[in-house]
């Protein structure tokens, strides 16, 4: 019989407020964004753009009309933090919101930088310009620290921010590299504009008239709708069903959040991670996607499916640890190891994507290593970069008296799917999805220590070469006019590049036994051209009429070094 606990069901308050009452009406409350978010996001377009937007309307159309505009801009999410309160403040944790909150606050500061430009060149203006400084402070600062605390990442910046904008000490607000820094700046940069926009042509008294109307405007007009959550445990819950849901926020910034939430009672592990995490996700939106669904199969073995999202998925599959309401010690430990590995693999497939060899330490010829970039670059066939990635992760963890096997090894399995990929696809034309199991199958075996068979691996692409009767057409295609007249040649290149670097007897056997390399050549396929042995534009006195039908045939055409033109 099962016995049951009391349950405790999980408290969520909505209410209506503007920031005067989450900051005038509450002075002593401190509001602080968790280390497991995101940082700042908001891009100039749209976000900022239309938080102005929409300021600009609750004053515009009330001075117009004559009757208060409320504007709704959304909704924040809080949990009471009593755990971490200390004296008289009360914190509050931003679950969801920390954009607007921030936001919220730049255009403050921004107005206190206006106001204190008046008050310099007009001292009889002294006394509106101190009561708007007055409570703006209140909203800025409790008991001379700031009352909007960010995460560990930007905080030290926004400190930065806030002297820069009312103690006028000259301290520099120049972002560093740092995203979420380069976009606070922006956003400061357009308020800015849009103030002085908004105040040309006024004189002084025209001009503080408007930054009063618009801070009122800015706190009493804009609604938000709070809502309060209790326990801790439901705290991501909440937020992740706002912003997942929504899709607010991509796979990745939820599972940094995810992952971060499970590591919070360990302070040197969660920094650890969000250190990681920063790496991880510094490529744009599309790129860090890419990525993940990379490491993904390269781990799992299989591609993700399109529902349940990837962030899911990783949590099913990888991050188990995270999915746990009390995480201890070792699994803190192991979900800390995933992220790091995790780390590892992203900055490989960097690599792999770009074209760039994987270890710079291997010394192979040049020709050889191009073939990477030939192969992702020229050809683009990511599908091939989780296998490639496994192999690269066996290159890690081999000893150092494996490594250079291991090295060739990946060069082999480079060497394999060019020929298979050029053939089947660029050949024959035939469908990715035809051999994306045996890839993805491949990639997850090939991860594990002693899980590399090349003979299996080049056997099962051998067997789609035969479905597809790939070898019928590929002789077809060679005995046809393969050259055109077109801009870009990089099927016909890499098939004269592939015959250039392999004595190929006999075609079939080329695509499941190895080839005898050629090391004298060192070619970079990037600076071939292709040439007609017998010009294909011959004059009379060259004109030969038995080549003439021939002269866009394979046998016909070689390849030639581009020629560099001295400066």
């Amino acid at each position: 019989m099962i016995t049951h606990t009391k349950e405790v069901k999980p408290t969520i308050n909505p209410a209506n407020a503007t920031f005067h009452e989450l900051f005038e009406e509450k002075e002593n409350a401190i509001y602080y964004i968790p280390n497991f978010q995101r940082s700042y996001a908001w891009d100039i377009e749209p976000h900022v753009t239309q938080f102005l937007t929409d300021l600009s309307d609750c004053y515009e159309i009330e001075k117009l009309e004559g009757d208060p505009y409320q504007h709704f801009l959304g909704q924040i999410i809080l949990r009471h933090a009593e755990e971490k309160q200390q004296g008289t403040e009360i914190k509050f944790e931003v679950i969801d919101g920390q954009q607007r909150l921030i936001t919220f606050m730049m255009a403050c500061i921004v107005i206190y930088k206006h106001a204190h430009a008046i008050m310099k060149l007009n001292r009889s203006l002294q006394g509106r310009v101190e009561k708007i400084m007055d409570s703006i402070n209140t909203i800025i600062f409790f008991e001379k620290s700031p009352r909007l605390l960010l995460s560990r990442k930007d905080h030290r910046y926004w400190e930065d921010i806030i002297e820069h904008y009312t103690s006028f000490s000259g301290v520099d607000i120049n972002p560093l590299d740092t995203v979420s820094h380069i976009k606070m700046k922006g956003a400061l940069d357009a308020i800015d504009s849009f103030l002085c926009e908004k105040s040309s042509g006024k004189d002084d008294n025209q001009k503080l008239k408007y930054l009063e109307d618009i801070l009122y405007a800015l706190t009493n007009r804009m609604h938000l709708i709070t809502v309060t959550s209790d326990p801790t445990e439901y705290m991501f819950a909440l937020f992740q069903t706002v912003n997942d849901r929504g899709r607010l926020l991509t796979n990745g910034e939820l599972l940094r959040a995810k992952t971060l939430e499970a590591l919070k009672d360990d302070a040197e592990k969660q920094q650890a991670a969000e250190q990681c995490w920063d790496d991880i996700l510094s490529d744009d939106e599309k790129q860090t996607n890419n990525i993940l669904e990379w490491c993904y199969i390269s781990v799992v073995g299989k591609a993700p499916e399109k529902n349940p999202s990837l962030f899911h998925q990783y949590l099913s599959n990888y991050f188990t640890e995270a999915q746990k309401r009390h995480v201890n010690d070792a699994e803190m430990d192991a979900l800390l190891d995933k992220i790091k590995t995790l780390k590892e693999d992203v900055a490989v497939c960097r690599k792999i994507k770009s074209g760039e060899w994987p270890f710079s330490e291997d010394e192979r010829p040049e020709w050889q290593k191009s073939r990477l970039k030939e192969l992702v670059c020229r050809l683009r066939h990511s599908k091939a970069i989780p296998v490639l990635l496994s192999m690269a992760v066996r290159c890690r963890i081999a000893t150092e008296k494996e490594r250079q096997m291991a090295y060739d090894d990946f060069y082999r399995t480079v060497d394999l799917i060019d020929r298979f990929y050029f053939a089947y696809i660029k050949i024959c034309q035939l469908d990715e999805n035809n051999f994306a199991d045996a890839y993805n199958q491949a990639a997850a075996k090939f991860r594990q220590q002693d899980g590399f068979n090349y003979s299996a691996f080049a056997k099962k692409l051998w067997a789609k070469e035969k479905d597809g009767h790939c070898m019928d057409i590929l002789r077809e295609y060679m005995s046809k006019q393969i050259y055109a007249n077109k801009r870009n040649h990089v099927t016909e290149t890499h098939l004269l590049y592939l015959l250039e670097i392999f004595f190929v007897e006999d075609v079939e056997n080329d695509f499941s036994n190895d080839s005898s390399l050629d090391d004298a050549v060192n070619i970079n396929p990037e600076k071939l051209s292709i040439e007609h042995i017998y010009p294909k534009g011959a004059k009379k006195d060259t004109l030969d009429e038995d080549m003439e039908p021939y002269k866009h045939h394979l046998g016909n055409l070689t390849l030639l070094g581009k020629k560099v033109t001295p400066t």
